[in-house]
Order: C-alpha cells, then structure tokens, then sequence
C-alpha cells in the first residue's frame, strides 16, 4: 500500500490543539475509496434476556450464549479487525487486515467507507488505530505509513510518511516496517509510534521524529501508554516497561516491571514444553485504579499486576488460545477478548472469570467499550478459504451480561 497522497498541504501547526485542529483542512486522496465487497452487508436485529448483574463479587461463572446480544452485523470486512476505536460519543471507526477503514455509529449504520483499497493485499493491512485530540484520529498501516483523518473520516494529512524498519531484525519482509501501534502524548500535539524493537516520539507538524528509543534487539514493541511527568509505559515482546524521558539529553531511563519469566516461568520449562513466548499484546489501567492494570498475553493468560509493587495480583488461565485485548466495562470489572472465540468478563477481586460469551464465529480480535451500557467485539472466521461469511460486529448490552 502507497501514502495516501493529498492535493494540498495543511498550514503550520501551534501546540495549542484548538489552534491546531481548526488548522487542519479536508484534504481528498487521489486513489479511489471502493472497493466491492464479496459477501453483502447484513445486519441482524436480537432479542435481549435480561441475567445477572456484574455489581456484586461471585465465585461463579457463568457461560453466556447469542440471547444476551442485541445486535449482528454480517460481513462488515473481508478478514480480521484489527482495531476499532471511539470517534465521537456516537461513532466509531474500524480498520482490518482487508486494508479498510470504515466508520459506524452505535445503530449499527455504515456511516461511510473512509478508506478502501483497490486490492487486498498482504502489505496493505491496518495494523493500529488512536485517538488524537477530540475531533481526529490516527491510523498506521503494515507498510510503515501513519495518517491523520477528521472524526467524519475526511482526510487530513500524512503524518510521519514512512517509517524505515530497524536494521539486521528477523522477521517476515512484509512485517520491518510495520506500525504495530499509535499513542497520543499528554503533551498536546505529540504523538507515540510503536514499530518492531523500538519506540518513537513525534511532533504533528514535523515529518521526522522528536526522538526516539530502541527496547529490544528484536522483539516488537506492541502498546504505548502515555503518563504523566514525561513518562511512557511501553511493551515489548514480554516486557512490560515504563521509561521517562530526557529532553536535554535524549535518553530514556527505563524502569521495568514485568518480564517474561513473571509469565512464563524459566525459560527451560518452557523451551521443555515447546510453549510459544508470552508476549503481552494490550495493557489498561482498571477503572477508578492508577495503581492497577490489567494485561492481555499471548499465551492465554489474563493478569491483574500492581505497578507500584511489581506483583501480579491475578494470574487468570481460563482462555484457550491468545488474548488479544482487555477493556474496562466499570471499576473492578474487566472484560478479555481470544482466540479461542470467546469474551471473558473478569472481576479483578475474584479469582476466575464471572462470565463467559461464547458462540463467536472464529477469533475475537477486537473489543470496544462505547458507553457504560456498549460493549462491541469484532471477530472472524480461521478459515476464510471455506468459510461462508467474513468478518462480523457484535452488539452487547454491558447490563445484561
């Protein structure tokens, strides 16, 4: 996938965000936005059951089935979503491995395709979605390319341009230069690239990096979240770390707070057992909580880890296959997304999961909380090649879980 290129170029920016964002002008690509879709749209209305409430601590847990969803959308993309994020109180965006961005409202309505390539590739693919100030958002893609769009899905500018892959890394060709995420600073106008073995810092209206820190020889750095005081929580492959920032000098003083053997257990164990590495692919703070997070790990595992004590408060085993991410649903309650198909509802004062929401049709790769009441899930089918639909959205009613 090229730049999306843009006929005009935006004015200088200030670093104030009202300034910045009345500065920005809708810009149009000269690719063409369509793309046809082999399976059609198909939205499905369902009737909710009411079932127990989350307020109150259990020791039981209890599986949920397709009663308690309130509404299907059939075939919104040709692959797996890879993120979905709030733009608005009413709207969302979600991107895919089909190389698509599309804008929704909490109807369920296609409010329009943002961004559709002429061909579904492997290189095209939208790897990472943020947030950036109130009336813009962020998207990267696996060739290395960052984009700025209006909350309505117009075009802004191109951000960083490309970002060029660390040299001597061992991975596949068509995964050096990929943009595994994308973090809004608390500083305004600043924003965070997270891309495999390091970590950069960039100012909106500047193309080149601020700065910049390498965390691993090799291993991905896979979800930035900014703090305050020129802090960064990053993580790397297993790592979880958080850095403070130098100005002056430039460096990066690293502090770290889970590892891979805080996981896995020592490497030997799990060479012995022929384990995959642990690596950890989403962090969030719990509601209400600055000392408590919630972690997502490839392996299977859930864990609640205190940050000022560097302890895992839970270590939940209860999912099958790799989490991919963990969102608030309200102070102590958190929920999981799998590959093995299911949501877990997580209460972080018990010790096994209070819910399960099974009956997906493939892998649930993507969670968003859109209100205290919404909750929506992205999942696809394994097996594209036989499967005889695609990618779907899923509506849940937070209280009838």
């Amino acid at each position: 996938m090229t730049s999306i290129s843009s006929t005009t170029t935006t004015s200088s920016f200030t670093r104030s965000m009202d300034t910045l964002v009345g500065e920005f002008e809708a810009l149009q690509t000269s690719e063409t936005r369509e793309m046809k879709a082999s399976v059609p749209l198909e939205v499905k209305q369902e009737k909710q059951t009411p079932s127990a409430s989350l307020s109150a601590p259990t020791t039981v847990s209890k599986t949920v089935g397709t009663a308690n969803r309130m509404l299907i959308i059939k075939n919104v993309h040709q692959d797996d979503i890879h993120g979905m994020i709030p733009v608005g109180a009413n709207t969302f965006v979600t991107g895919s491995k089909d190389g698509a961005l599309k804008l929704w409202n909490t109807a369920g309505k296609l409010v329009c395709e943002v961004w559709s390539p002429k061909t579904i590739n492997y290189t095209g693919w939208i790897t990472a979605l943020a947030p950036f100030g109130s009336n813009h958002w962020m998207s990267g893609t696996r060739d290395g390319y960052i984009d700025l769009w209006q909350n309505n899905g117009e075009h802004s500018k191109n951000l960083s341009g490309y970002v060029a892959p660390t040299p001597g890394i061992k991975c596949k060709a068509r995964n050096v230069e990929r943009i595994n995420c994308l973090a809004q600073d608390v500083t305004v106008g600043q924003y965070y690239v997270g891309v495999p073995t390091r970590f950069s810092m960039y100012q909106i209206d500047q193309p080149e990096s601020i700065d910049q820190c390498k965390t691993s020889q090799n291993d991905w750095v896979y979800c930035i979240r900014p703090l305050a005081d020129r802090k960064v929580m990053v993580v790397t492959g297993p790592n979880l770390d958080i850095f403070t920032h130098n100005p002056k000098s430039h460096n990066w003083v690293k502090e770290g707070l889970v590892g891979e053997e805080l996981i896995a257990g020592k490497r030997a164990t799990r060479s012995a057992q022929k384990q995959p590495r642990p690596f950890i692919s989403d962090v969030v703070f719990l509601d209400g909580k600055t000392n408590l997070c919630a972690l997502a790990v490839f392996g299977g595992a859930v864990i609640v880890f205190d940050i000022p004590t560097k302890t895992p408060m839970r270590i939940y085993k209860e999912h099958e296959k790799r989490v991919w991410q963990v969102v608030n649903i309200r102070p102590d309650i958190f929920a999981s997304s799998s590959d093995d198909r299911t949501i877990k509802i997580w209460d972080a004062r018990l010790a096994q999961s209070v819910r399960t929401i099974g009956d997906h049709i493939g892998r649930v790769s993507t969670l968003l909380r859109m209100s205290d009441t919404l909750l929506i899930s992205g999942s696809c089918p394994d097996d594209l090649k036989s499967a005889r639909e695609r990618a779907r959205l899923e509506f849940w009613d937070i209280r009838m879980l």
